[in-house]
């Protein structure tokens, strides 16, 4: 028998004694390194402390005390700014809406120019959207028409409150739907079909007509009605035409300006109150005129700045937090993944502030048709972000994604690019963001389509196949099956990733 130390060896064999010296290497070689960390997080910790200073009775002196309010101002100011994303994704829509027409008037966005500036939009599907204020018009009716339309409600925080047509209540039959702030009574004999609750004032209600006879979609847009219960409809529905306007949330100074402005008109529910406070130390205040101090600037500023680079990463690095949607080292992933529900509060009642960021930073709306698994109704999204070798997509490189035959789509299916700056259509060479299987493509052999996106279109490649990327521009793609079936939900037909040629 051999001795070492404690480690008592009861074979000789040459084999079991360099098992036994690695296995004690390894462990001094652990325990070290962690030793090591432990020092340099003591270091950290105390070069920190220096900057904090005491009296000699255990008292934070003024200048410590100074530091710190700045120091919770900012930390409160760049969750605010998170909070803010899903906010201001709506806000950013509504005052596009509002340049053209009234709160309780549609307005369409029917051509590709029209969308362009809308973040993470359908390129085949035409929207119509309205955005009211149950402050202003008390209980409010939507009439719905019969046929093939998809409705959303969403409250100005991102909330999901109903579906309307053929996902909604009246199942595409149509319908009257009746809609309250949370806190009111149901009124007698209102009439209405179905009665809907919004947390906050503000909500906006859109649809997508999926009809593709022209005169149908202007029948169906215009049978749709909003006015206050009680009184006569005057709704119109107005193109947003040649109108210039950003869908994408706005940076620096002007993201506080834009989200004062919704505090001043909105009433919170109670679980938005921190936030509320978070921003009241930076000036932004119910019932108080927006007039920050210089220091409370520079904080802002800086928050915007970090607020800004915490939503990228939470909407491109979901990877971290997101498993991928085909499992093992595949790069597509559900844009709501990182949500339970469209409430955003799971089962021990959190709210998912890190899954609607994620989202709201890139995307608008939220229904029961995306969230749930429902064959043949609504439609399911994938996301890319990463190429088949785990970089990010670069508008510089040239990629290729073969799309297997019989894609898991009733309807349609669609693969759009989106810039990774503003999260819209990309600005490329000839204003074609993306291709859908109602374009005429060319197929391979075996009925897959192969499509390619870069810089420049190489010679083999067909025109009806090709998207181009800008040279030194991130993007990303989303990948959609409307009306999905069972093949997407079971995971038989799989979408591969995005090769970079070489």
């Amino acid at each position: 028998m051999i001795k070492l130390g404690d480690y008592q060896i009861l074979s000789v064999s040459n084999k079991n004694i360099i098992k036994v010296f690695k296995v004690l290497i390894y462990s001094i070689l652990i325990l070290s390194f962690l030793n090591c960390e432990e020092k340099a997080l003591e270091t950290n910790l105390e070069e920190e402390d220096k900057e904090l200073d005491y009296s000699q009775s255990g008292y934070p002196t003024k200048r410590t005390i100074a530091k710190m309010y700045s120091e919770m101002a900012f930390h409160g100011a760049t969750q605010a700014f998170l909070w803010g994303v899903a906010i201001l994704v709506n806000d950013a829509w509504r005052q596009a809406n509002l340049s053209v027409a009234g709160p309780l008037d549609f307005v369409s966005y029917n051509t590709l120019e029209e969308k362009y500036n809308i973040i993470t939009s359908n390129l085949n599907t035409p929207y119509m959207v309205a955005f009211p204020n149950l402050k202003e018009t008390g209980p409010l009716i939507i009439e719905v028409p019969a046929g093939p339309t998809a409705g959303i409600l969403n409250d100005i925080e991102s909330r999901h409150i109903a579906d309307l047509g053929l996902v909604g209540k009246d199942k595409g039959f149509g319908g009257k739907y009746l809609v309250l702030h949370e806190s009111w009574d149901e009124p007698n004999n209102h009439g209405a079909d179905f009665v809907l609750r919004s947390k906050t004032n503000l909500f906006w209600v859109g649809t997508r007509i999926l009809s593709t006879d022209s005169l149908k979609m202007k029948e169906l847009e215009e049978a749709h009605k909003l006015y206050p219960l009680g009184e006569e409809s005057n709704t119109k529905v107005i193109s947003i035409g040649e109108q210039n306007y950003k869908g994408w949330h706005p940076e620096g100074m002007a993201f506080w300006k834009a989200l004062n402005e919704i505090i001043q008109i909105e009433d919170f529910p109670e679980e938005d109150r921190y936030m509320l406070q978070f921003l009241q130390r930076v000036g932004i205040e119910k019932g108080t005129y927006f007039n920050p101090t210089i220091q409370q600037k520079q904080i802002l500023a800086k928050a915007a700045r970090h607020g800004k680079a915490m939503a990228e990463s939470l909407s491109n690095g979901r990877r971290f937090f997101i498993q991928p949607f085909y499992g093992d080292k595949s790069k597509w992933t559900v844009p709501l993944k990182g949500l339970s529900n469209s409430d955003h509060i799971n089962k021990n009642g959190m709210k998912e502030l890190d899954g609607l960021v994620s989202y709201c930073w890139e995307a608008f709306s939220m229904s029961d048709g995306m969230m749930k698994e429902l064959v043949g109704v609504g439609s399911k999204y994938l996301s890319a972000y990463e190429d088949a070798e785990g970089n990010w997509l670069d508008g510089s490189n040239t990629y290729q994604l073969t799309i297997p035959p019989n894609v898991p789509a009733e309807q349609f299916w669609s693969f759009i690019v989106y810039a990774q700056e503003t999260r819209s259509f990309i600005d490329n060479k000839d204003r074609n963001p993306g291709v859908s299987s109602r374009d005429e493509l060319v197929k391979n052999d075996d009925g897959s389509i192969t499509i390619t996106i870069g810089p420049e279109k190489p010679k083999e490649v067909s025109e009806s196949n090709f998207i181009y990327s800008n040279q030194n521009e991130g993007w990303f793609a989303y990948f959609r099956c409307y009306a999905p079936t069972q093949a997407f939900f079971d995971k038989t037909w799989r979408l591969p990733d995005i090769d970079r040629k070489k």
